[in-house]
């Protein structure tokens, strides 16, 4: 079977032009999987499973919206499927329908290391197991003389932004942001907080309305398509997220990094590993305190982004992504190609040992001890070069701060 006769279905739990998580990733993998020659198809979970087309191999966005009905038709079709964790299908103890689905597939995608220890952790059969995908980022599109929504707040040049960019519901926490940026929304006028986003969910979104009543700093812009949030995320200041739990790095926060916009996060998991625990806040007061030293360092904050861009980059670039995929599904559809193992990302020239920046040999080479040579007075110091463990690809990451710190600093009290 050629990639061109392959014919692939996507079964998301919302629609493909909703503003959402699920969507975005379909949609980003579906355009990067047709131009290696896939055909593909996307349908909702819970639309008429009759009419959906033929397809060869069938992948579901989340094990709990989209598993059961993934697993039905394709053992309706007689055709292999796939379970991507997505996010919230990870939390709390999984439903006998998404158990019976992750245990019958034919492989599983987590797009992240701790949703994949997660997955290991609450799901009792994964006899196809989990891979790794890390989840990778289209920059977002650039309009030529596109500016802020006409419908937003107007701000003035001395103003500093903070953006929160997610669906409004409950996991997402926006409550949060209002609460941590009060008191110093007290101390600096200057300060705005723009929350960009559908309301997902109608007791959440009314009780962020009823939070933010009274704050002139603070407002709710509503829904703002894809292909118009780059002149936010270019205006904002800082680009935050406060969710609870998150099934990989969010989208929002990968595309912030790439229009060279500084990042905050609650410190979950899948924060930890994007954009960084020296990123992430555990308390109200440390965002605080990093979110000051940001606005008032700009310098600081732009050198601290552009390290974060290299990240992004070499950790969740759409090639990798797509080979990554195409690997995968490619095996599953081909009995005769082995879907062996992940190869680990190059690594730049600077990150090498310094015997293979310049020799092509396997493994170095021992050094000759001449009669007055010394021995070495300490071992050794362990390589931190190559693959982790579990075969994930090795990423660099930027030094730990020190305990209480951030990568901005110490920052100030508030």
């Amino acid at each position: 079977m050629t990639n061109a006769k392959r014919r692939l279905l996507f079964v998301l739990p919302c629609a493909v032009d909703d503003n959402r998580g699920n969507a975005t990733s379909a949609i980003r993998i579906a355009e990067s999987l047709s131009r290696r020659g896939y055909e593909i198809e996307t349908v909702v979970a819970d639309s008429a499973s009759a009419a959906w087309p033929e397809f060869d191999l069938v992948l579901g966005f989340h094990a709990v919206d989209s598993g059961p009905v993934t697993q039905a038709i394709a053992k309706q079709r007689e055709k292999p499927y796939v379970i991507a964790f997505t996010g919230t299908d990870l939390n709390g103890k999984p439903s006998a329908g998404a158990e019976s689905a992750v245990a019958g597939a034919s492989a599983c995608v987590a797009l992240c290391n701790s949703a994949a220890r997660r997955a290991r952790d609450i799901f009792n059969e994964m006899p196809g197991g989990v891979e790794v995908i890390f989840q990778a980022v289209a920059p977002l599109p650039y309009k030529p003389g596109l500016s802020l929504p006409s419908f937003a707040p107007e701000l003035q040049p001395f103003q500093k932004l903070v953006l929160v960019p997610a669906g409004v519901r409950d996991i997402k926490d926006p409550l949060r942001a209002v609460k941590a940026l009060t008191p110093l929304a007290a101390l600096r006028p200057e300060l705005s907080l723009w929350f960009v986003g559908p309301e997902l969910e109608p007791a959440c979104g009314a009780q962020l309305r009823e939070a933010i009543a009274d704050l002139s700093w603070a407002t709710w812009i509503g829904e703002v398509p894809r292909n118009e949030l780059l002149p936010l995320m270019r205006r904002a200041d800082v680009v935050l997220s406060t969710s609870r739990s998150e099934g990989a790095a969010p989208n929002s926060l990968l595309e912030a990094t790439l229009a060279g916009t500084p990042v905050l996060a609650s410190d979950i998991p899948a924060h930890k590993e994007f954009p960084g625990s020296a990123f992430c806040f555990r308390d109200d007061r440390l965002l605080r305190r990093q979110l000051e030293v940001i606005l008032d360092d700009s310098e600081l904050a732009a050198r601290e982004v552009r390290k974060l861009q290299e990240t992004v980059r070499h950790k969740h670039g759409l090639v990798s992504e797509q080979v990554a995929w195409d690997r995968l599904l490619g095996a599953l559809l081909d009995p005769d190609r082995q879907r062996g193992e992940p190869k680990p990302q190059k690594l730049r020239k600077s990150e090498l040992p310094k015997w293979k920046r310049t020799g092509p040999a396997a493994s170095p080479a021992k050094p000759k001890v001449l009669p007055n040579d010394k021995p070495e007075s300490k071992p050794a110091a362990k390589s931190n070069v190559g693959p982790e463990p579990d075969n994930e690809p090795y990423t660099p990451t930027p030094p730990k701060p020190g305990k209480g710190e951030s990568p901005w600093g110490k920052g100030k009290k508030s």
